[in-house]
């Protein structure tokens, strides 16, 4: 018993190590090159699977093997489903398969019920899948590593950080009267005897308010509550200004960085997996190129009952040759095309990418977490 035991544990310890070793060979090649090899991905499989057929043999018991196999195909066929729809590059997939295959499932992570006794059981249950897990750890991860990846970008182009300096300034200086109206209404409120939930509708009311008059009305009344309230006003505003502050800064960043990721590149020098910054139509025999969808124009034509025009920048009409919204970046097939239409003349030269953030990165770092979290919870 303690043999078998031993050799269990044998096999947990080879499950982690080689999955570790495939995230972080993955995570290197990516980084340099932007592929996954097919050699690892494609051993990560096949060892996976031997592993546990030699687990269920040592056991006499044909659950491992059977839990692999099933998980491997079931990740399979959701990551391919990913990619189909452009979210995922093929790399992606055949990574995710490989660690279904090697690390299927972890009931430790339903055995620390405790620390989850916020979710429902069921999902609880479905979080003890590893691929699953790992999937929603590496959007979590995507958060941080994006922004550093939208700083580095902009900290290369000097136009950009000053756009986003000036765009705070003046955002932030709105966002300080915001919070001196909140904290002052907050103290009206409660001096009146009114519900606090009044306080949404009458912030709603106050935008209807010229915006000179209103300023001067939240300093008058930010002022009496800081004189009744000392202390707890004061703390009410920063309640209000630091948290809006720090999410306007975010999503400037991830706006202004969508522009400073792009670049032109000819399109006789372009990559299988390069992601297009621009979506290349065909209408009616003519190639017309749309780079992003434009919220202003959307609302623009909304006010204007053009519904018509609305939908279709939301939904272009025609046969998408290249399209910006698929992460898979294009395929060989594509550029032929497109270098096909740059010889018919139909077409520039020259096609906008944009620079991705490399994926598996994210992998890694949620991968250390769920193994973080088995050492602690497990």
């Amino acid at each position: 018993m303690i043999k078998i035991s031993q050799q269990l544990l044998f096999f947990e310890i080879a499950y982690f190590s080689l999955v570790f070793t495939g995230i972080a060979i993955a995570t290197f090649t990516d980084l340099k090159e932007r592929i996954i090899p097919n050699k690892l991905t494609y051993s990560m499989i096949a060892v996976g699977l031997l592993l546990h057929l030699a687990e269920s043999i040592l056991l006499q018991n044909f659950n491992p093997i059977l839990f692999s196999a099933i998980i491997t195909v079931a990740t399979f066929g959701g990551s391919w489903l990913l990619w189909k729809a452009g979210v995922w590059a093929g790399g992606d997939v055949k990574l995710f398969t490989g660690i279904a295959a090697l690390l299927p499932y972890l009931p430790s992570i339903s055995a620390s019920s405790s620390a989850l006794n916020f979710l429902p059981q069921e999902l609880t249950f479905l979080l003890s899948f590893v691929p699953l897990t790992l999937f929603v750890l590496s959007i979590f991860s995507a958060l941080p590593y994006g922004v550093l990846i939208s700083i580095h970008a902009i900290s290369k182009k000097r136009e950009f950080q000053k756009q986003i300096v000036q765009d705070f300034k003046k955002r932030f200086l709105q966002t300080a009267v915001f919070s001196f109206l909140v904290a002052g209404l907050s103290f009206a409120l409660v001096e009146l005897s009114i519900p606090d939930l009044l306080l949404l509708p009458v912030l709603i009311v106050t935008g209807f308010i010229p915006a000179k008059a209103r300023k001067l009305g939240a300093i008058v009344l930010f002022a009496a509550a800081v004189i009744f309230q000392g202390t707890t006003a004061v703390i009410a505003f920063f309640s209000v200004l630091i948290p809006l502050s720090i999410l306007y800064a975010l999503i400037k960043l991830f706006l202004v960085s969508r522009k400073a990721l792009k670049e032109e590149v000819k399109i006789s020098e372009i990559e299988e997996g390069t992601i297009p910054a621009e979506t290349i139509l065909e209408v009616d025999g003519v190639v017309k190129r749309v780079e992003g969808i434009s919220i202003k124009t959307i609302i623009n034509n909304i006010k204007n009952n053009k519904m018509q025009e609305a939908l279709e920048e939301l939904v272009p009409k025609g046969r998408e040759i290249v399209s910006a919204k698929k992460a898979r970046g294009v395929t060989d097939e594509e550029i032929a095309e497109l270098k096909k239409l740059v010889k018919e003349g139909k077409i520039e030269p020259v096609m906008k990418v944009k620079k991705s953030m490399p994926f598996v990165p994210t992998v890694l770092i949620g991968f250390i977490v769920l193994i973080a979290w088995v050492m602690l919870f497990g």
